[in-house]
């Protein structure tokens, strides 16, 4: 009773501020506005973005936005959704502006993200934690808790979450979304396949769910049914263009790099926002590398590189860089690729990133270096690199940046032959990463155990997933293999 009194009252107190809290149920986080419009189109964009309906959500934030210019959880939704880096970080900027204006929940939920967003894990996992306390039976903290736990692997925190959203709201279609992908992801297909056909019975209207049961039959190597529902989702949504990348990925998968390429890009020209576009032209530039055409993969990255720049976008371009360095580091010039590298880190150290963005990317170009000086056979160097690896690592507190820390580590001892302390290293790194399986081939493979070689091998050719580091292995990996 007395919290329903206390609830009531904040109500009573911030209507009188000609402020709006608007709050469903006592046990869902408020959403605060100057407008009650803003509030409802807020709530309309929200469902839409659950529901990957990426053109429509923007337009609502947008258009709550103009209703209340200090509409901090319409700014963070925006960032959220963003498509380019600049874009999210200038809307988490303007969210976290205006936390003094809003509930203590929303308070912390747009923390939570400026601490993903930064990389800062500790305070990221510290915000749901104080979250979670607050609204313990709001389905959507339940999904973020849900989907924090399953980006870091987490996958039985991620069932307990996405089961505790759908006691709330049994037919909540992006916790039966995400209960298919972590099925999938702990190899229970049974159950993984009866909820993404939960989630089309739900929104039969919608493209999300058809993308999804494509991403199912992808990972069951059933080529042709993915591809067929992967193209029922972009006829459901036109305007779901990264179906079409999908696609590509098939191709990718099938060895038909020409398709591949005509399907990267046509996502690419349906795409209307920067990020969608990077992304086709790092996918094209990924399908020569398949090829093991590192001259067109480094004039693909050309063209990234123009639109990075003609756009002001110094994050991506200084990835772009990066990928260059990588691709002349594996492929015999690692010389030409520290001079990449470098420019990478000039570009860095100019722009005008925030400051955790600029550590960040300081670990990375520590890690760029240490690859490159591995490849040159010059260890007291690397060794260095490393070291200085570990220590800025220690700072950023990022699962995924430690554990490609320790995977340079392991390969320096590799290259030195020190296999068993290489095998040692990688057996201890807990995330799933291409590199960790194509250096675990390596060692064993030099140690003269080709049973244990293949199997790490395997993995790189079994991948349902296309990328640079598979990529950049793979036609040397199927030449082991033969």
């Amino acid at each position: 009773m007395k919290k329903k009194y206390v609830c009531r009252m904040l109500v009573v107190v911030l209507v009188c501020s000609c402020i709006f809290s608007c709050i469903a149920q006592e046990n869902e986080m408020p959403i605060t506005s100057k407008s009650k419009e803003a509030i409802k189109i807020f709530k309309e964009a929200r469902v839409m973005s659950e529901n990957f309906e990426f053109t429509e959500d923007i337009n609502k934030y947008n258009k709550a936005v103009e209703l209340d210019p200090d509409f901090a959880l319409a700014y963070l939704y925006k960032a959220i959704n963003a498509g380019n880096y600049n874009e999210r970080m200038n809307n988490i900027n303007e969210a976290v502006s205006r936390i003094d204006q809003v509930t203590e929940g929303e308070r912390i939920l747009i923390l939570l993200y400026k601490a993903r967003f930064n990389s800062n894990e500790t305070e990221m996992w510290a915000y749901l934690d104080n979250l979670y306390k607050l609204y313990p039976e709001d389905k959507r903290v339940n999904l973020l808790a849900g989907n924090l736990s399953y980006s870091w692997q987490k996958y039985d925190e991620a069932l307990k979450y996405y089961h505790l959203a759908l006691k709330v709201d049994n037919n909540y279609p992006a916790a039966i979304n995400m209960l298919g992908y972590t099925y999938r992801a702990l190899e229970d297909y049974e159950k993984a396949e009866s909820y993404y056909k939960q989630y089309i019975d739900l929104l039969p209207d919608n493209a999300g769910p058809y993308d999804s049961y494509a991403d199912f039959l992808l990972s069951k190597e059933r080529y042709d049914e993915s591809t067929k529902y992967y193209h029922i989702a972009v006829e459901k949504d036109p305007a779901y263009f990264y179906s079409l990348r999908r696609i590509g990925n098939i191709y990718i998968l099938k060895e038909e790099y020409e398709k591949a390429r005509e399907a990267f890009q046509k996502y690419y020209e349906a795409s209307d926002n920067l990020g969608p576009k990077f992304g086709a032209l790092y996918s094209i530039a990924s399908s020569y590398l398949y090829e093991g055409n590192k001259e067109m993969a480094l004039s693909t990255f050309e063209k990234y590189k123009k639109l990075a720049q003609e756009n002001k976008v110094a994050y991506n371009e200084v990835l772009v860089n990066a990928y260059q360095g990588y691709v002349y580091a594996c492929c015999e010039n690692p010389q030409k690729g520290l001079e990449y590298y470098d420019k990478a880190i000039q570009i860095m150290e100019s722009s005008d990133l925030n400051d955790e963005k600029k550590y960040e990317l300081k670990v990375n170009a520590a890690i760029w270096k240490s690859h490159a000086l591995i490849e040159m056979n010059d260890f007291d160097n690397s060794k260095a690199e490393l070291d200085k690896c570990k220590k800025l690592a220690s700072k950023l507190d990022n699962t995924y940046i430690n554990a490609w820390v320790d995977i340079m580590f392991a390969y320096q001892e590799i290259n030195q032959d020190n296999n068993q302390k290489g095998i040692e290293i990688l057996n201890n790194i807990t995330v799933k990463h291409p590199l960790k399986n194509y250096y675990l081939g390596l060692a064993y493979e030099k140690e003269g155990d080709m049973e244990n070689a293949k199997k790490y091998y395997s993995e790189i050719l079994n991948a349902k997933e296309s990328g640079m580091n598979m990529a950049m292995y793979y036609k040397r990996v199927k030449e082991k293999m033969k």
